[in-house]
């Protein structure tokens, strides 16, 4: 099967229809990593999990059950997102070899919304730098413009999705760390809006929590009041979806009660030739 660069909501609308199957997607998006050797996205790839999440999903749909708006979608979640199971470093060689025991509300949502976990994507030691490049995964490639860096910190992510090994990503922002990335292999990223998204299970956590079962809530500081878990994706309409469902909202709702509007709006745009 060819999916070619579809994205989340294409993939997911052919899954749930019958026209490709989860594991059929799955075997695409293994063959674009097999294709791209020295990319240097991810840090740990999951290919058994996520093979028995896909067999889950058609199983889901060929009992006559919902599998969910991202049926089948292939995810991968940023190293300092912790998803129970799989590595938790934080890019840093003082935690290399660590494993979460806990997944984060963000993974599991997507999880329970159809999503397939492929892996965990390499950022800079605990997501603090412009480029992506660690002790833990190396130098992290642009997939679309070789020599240009893909950016950081949630750089793994924004390689995955823009070499179409995923379709969708989860990574996290402070100070441009969703935006910056996309913006450099040219995807899509959306930084929500402080507390609409859940950020437990972001490390490191209070108390140097480290992906234990039992997660503190991040600590009073600037870092955590202002950093945030986000979508990245092909297209605008995929992190709409992402955002209702990392937000819980129902299916389908409006992001403004029907009929108003948001009032003035000033827009800026960049054509990248200034400074700013």
């Amino acid at each position: 099967m060819k999916t070619a660069l579809r994205d989340a909501t294409a993939l997911a609308s052919m899954v749930r229809a019958g026209e490709a199957s989860a594991q059929e997607v799955l075997a695409e998006a293994r063959s674009r990593v097999a294709s791209a050797p020295a990319l240097g996205a991810f840090i740990q790839k999951d290919w058994d999990g996520a093979a028995v999440a896909a067999k889950e999903v058609d199983r889901r749909r060929a009992r006559g059950e919902d599998p969910g708006p991202l049926a089948g979608v292939p995810l991968s979640v940023k190293d300092i997102i912790a998803v129970a199971g799989l590595q938790l470093t934080g890019g840093s060689a003082a935690y290399a070899g660590n494993v979460a025991s806990f997944t984060a509300t963000a993974v599991r949502r997507l999880q329970e919304a159809g999503a397939v976990v492929v892996g965990k994507t390499n950022c800079p030691e605990f997501a603090f730098g412009a480029i992506t490049e660690s002790a833990v995964g190396g130098r992290t490639l642009n997939p679309r413009f070789p020599g240009a860096t893909p950016g950081g910190s949630s750089g793994g992510e924004a390689a995955a999705v823009a070499a179409g090994i995923t379709a969708l990503g989860l990574g996290t922002d402070y100070g441009g760390s969703l935006r910056w990335p996309a913006q450099c292999v040219g995807i899509t990223a959306l930084r929500p809006t402080p507390r609409s998204v859940p950020d437990l299970g972001i490390v490191p956590g209070a108390g140097g929590w480290y992906g234990g079962a039992n997660p503190s809530p991040p600590g009073a500081r600037l870092q955590a009041a202002t950093q945030v878990i986000g979508p990245l994706a092909r297209s605008v309409r995929d992190l709409r979806t992402a955002l209702a469902v990392l937000t819980e909202q129902r299916p389908g709702a409006r992001m403004l009660p029907a009929g108003a509007g948001p009032g003035n709006v000033a827009v800026a745009w960049s054509d990248g030739a200034g400074a700013a």
